[in-house]
């Protein structure tokens, strides 16, 4: 009756896993890690390994798998995210048989609960990358190494099982070496435990401790055969797996050495800490000042787990406690050296960090709560019938605090379970409904939005290499990436520029922001200054524009004939109001509108003067009624940063004043220094060639009505 119990939770707690994997699998975009991986993974098998070996940082096991998979149910973001699901359901199958084996069936089914909700967990269980598959193959090579030292085998026992049981191993460890580099951990992780148990024996089967009584096969010094055989055995499996390994460790060894993570930066102790126990507790999706309180029910929990762990025979204390402690110390201490802290690389130990919360609960559970009840009550009742008969003793006092104190640490342990039931599934909810926590920005209505406005010849411009536009865009229009490579190089990307610029009529730009690439909008500004805006567009936390290219706004712009100075000329000029488009040169528009107003000068020769631009709406009686003063494009390109040949887009919103009455005005506009107050004059002119007249300002052909 109790295996039947058993085994209907465990099949309740996958269910329950596989429904919280699978719950909103595609609703969200894929991120550009999960678009690359998708893209990289449609290669040929054979065209991958060279990019392996030389631009993308990972062992080829996931991607071929992902290549696969994707082959037969196709391409996807459900298809490529289920991979991750079923690695993240077995790996809390596998937290329950590791925490069975090294605890009791009662620990391996709480680390299993705590692994089924943990957020972290369901993230990267939803992620189209390599960590969920790293952390179920991780925790499968430890399960069965820790099957290989206690001498059972799973089911039955009997040399062929155990046979098999080897070759699982090196199989599984084989495996997760070629998922990531970090799963090398894993690797020391066993042979550590394994050398420290060969060395430094446990106390064998016959001992017991407080969660079970099974032991490991290595014993004290007095069954010599036995250690030398199995010591053989773990010689000869590591060896296979160093055979299978070691060559692509050598194939990519160059590349690896001088690969860097620019945006992973050091971190000290104190925050290294901080950190662990929040993502690995909480997740990445719940703000940081409630997060640091929430997870202090963790931490006490894990610190009720290391008193546990001492609890445990010495073989299985060692085991586990290596298993989390070695790869977190060992990754921090080398971020001292070499930043390479990320909580996902370090995915592996989470399991094990639910088996430590499980071991904590288990401290304050270890007593039967039914049972413990049944006794209470009975108890309360017997001093009530003595208490009703007036009768006391201290006896039935001792009692009664006896129980109190034995009931306290039930009910410890059911809130702190609670507290933490109640943390991951706060910050689930934030994962699964509030926008602000997604994973990935909208790309999917970007690119609708992209293929309903675009036209024949368009060009989009990104200014970030994230994979996940070109994976929705899939060529459908053509894409270009600026600046190919951070740093920015500043000249080689305005020539590029300029040349999509002469090349198309229309460009699109999607600005994405990055400290690491193009940080300063360095493709943004070059488009502001040399191209016309006309469309600009929100798509939830992305940005959409237009730009009319040269070819198309000179044609259309107003022209001009004005030269100031013989430094600079005014082509011509667009206006529009918010009220209504100009017709027969009159723009009617209302107090308490914008004038659009955009200016295209033209460079003749280098100005050493930072010149201010003025635009004034003056009346019919030439009274100024509102202006625009300011630096070229909106302040931030100075006339003294102007090249020779240069066309430029300079843009102003002038708003009509409320108290302005009805009638007709005009806009004028020029240059000035402001320091000195002086103009720059206009030359016009004549139509025999011959230069006359000194205005310093030029009044627009367009009329603007005020109703």
């Amino acid at each position: 009756m109790v295996k039947n119990r058993i085994q209907l939770a465990m099949i309740l707690l996958v269910l329950a896993a596989f429904a919280l994997r699978m719950h909103r699998l595609d609703y969200q975009a894929l991120r550009g890690d999960e678009a690359f991986a998708l893209i990289f993974a449609q290669q040929p098998l054979g065209e991958m390994l060279p990019s392996l070996a030389t631009g993308e940082p990972h062992p080829p096991l996931y991607y071929a798998t992902l290549h696969l998979w994707t082959s037969l149910l196709g391409q996807g973001e459900f298809a490529a995210r289920f991979l991750s699901v079923f690695a993240s359901v077995l790996t809390v199958l596998l937290i329950y048989r590791l925490g069975a084996a090294l605890g009791e069936v009662k620990i391996g089914w709480l680390a299993a609960l705590l692994g089924t909700i943990n957020p972290f967990l369901i993230w990267h269980g939803q992620d189209v990358r390599m960590y969920s598959m790293l952390a179920c193959l991780g925790l499968g090579s430890v399960w069965l190494f820790s099957s290989l030292l206690s001498g059972v085998a799973p089911g039955r026992e009997g040399k062929s099982r155990r046979k098999s049981l080897w070759a699982g191993y090196v199989i599984l460890s084989v495996g997760v070496l070629y998922v990531h580099y970090f799963s090398l951990f894993i690797l020391a992780v066993e042979n550590l435990t394994f050398f420290c148990l060969y060395l430094f024996p446990g106390r064998g089967e016959d001992d017991t401790d407080d969660f079970a009584p099974a032991g490991f096969v290595i014993r004290p010094a007095g069954v010599d055969k036995g250690q030398r055989h199995l010591l053989r055995r773990w010689c000869v499996s590591q060896a296979i797996i160093a055979i299978l390994y070691v060559p692509w460790i050598v194939y990519v060894g160059k590349f690896m050495l001088g690969h860097t993570k620019d945006w992973i930066e050091p971190v000290s102790l104190l925050s290294f800490l901080k950190r662990f126990f929040a993502v690995y507790s909480l997740g990445t999706t719940i703000p940081h000042d409630r997060a640091g309180l929430l997870v202090w029910a963790f931490i006490l929990t894990f610190l009720l787990g290391c008193y546990g762990l001492t609890r445990l025979s010495k073989e299985k204390a060692v085991t586990l406690g290596t298993y989390l402690l070695l790869p977190t110390a060992g990754i921090w201490l080398i971020s001292l050296f070499r930043p390479i802290f990320d909580e996902r690389y370090l995915i592996i130990v989470a399991p094990a960090y639910c088996l430590f919360l499980a071991l904590g609960l288990g401290v304050l559970f270890q007593q039967r709560c039914p049972e413990l009840c049944r006794k209470a009550v009975e108890r309360l009742t017997t001093l009530a019938r003595w208490q009703s008969s007036g009768a006391r003793s201290a006896l039935a006092e001792g009692e009664t605090g006896s129980t109190g104190w034995r009931l306290a640490p039930v009910v410890a342990g059911g809130v702190l379970l609670a507290l933490m039931l109640a943390s991951s599934g706060y910050s689930l909810f934030n994962y699964f409904y509030v926008s602000a926590y997604a994973k990935s920005p909208n790309w999917r209505a970007l690119v609708t939005t992209l293929r309903r406005q675009s036209a024949p010849g368009d060009l989009v411009i990104h200014n970030y290499p994230d994979p996940a536009l070109q994976y929705y865009l899939q060529d459908e229009l053509p894409l270009v990436v600026l600046p190919t490579d951070s740093p920015l190089d500043p000249v080689a990307t305005a020539e590029a520029l300029a040349k999509l610029a002469a090349e198309h009529q229309r460009l699109w730009l999607v600005p994405q922001p990055s400290a690491l690439w193009d940080a300063n909008g360095f493709v943004e500004s070059w488009l502001d200054r040399h191209c016309d805006k006309v469309h600009q567009e929100a798509v939830g936390a992305l940005s959409l524009s237009l730009y009319l290219t040269p070819s198309v706004f000179l044609s259309q712009m107003t022209p001009l004939d004005a030269r100031f100075a013989d430094k600079v000329e005014l082509l011509g000029y667009r206006l529009a109001t918010d009220v209504t488009g100009p017709q027969s040169g009159v723009l009617t528009t209302a107090p308490n509108t914008a004038l659009r107003l955009t200016l295209y000068w033209h460079v003749l020769a280098p100005l050493e003067i930072s010149y201010t631009v003025f635009t004034h709406l003056l009346d019919a009686n030439g009274q100024l009624w509102a202006q625009k003063d300011n630096l070229p494009v909106r302040g931030s390109y100075p006339t003294t940063e102007w090249r020779v040949g240069e066309t430029i887009v300079d843009k102003y919103d002038i708003v009509v004043p409320p108290d302005a009455p009805a009638g007709q005005y005009e806009l004028e506009v020029g240059l000035y220094d402001v320091t000195t107050g002086q103009r720059l004059p206009l030359v016009e002119t004549g139509s025999d060639g011959e230069r006359g007249g000194r205005e310093e300002r030029v009044l627009l052909s367009d009329r603007i009505v005020v109703k």
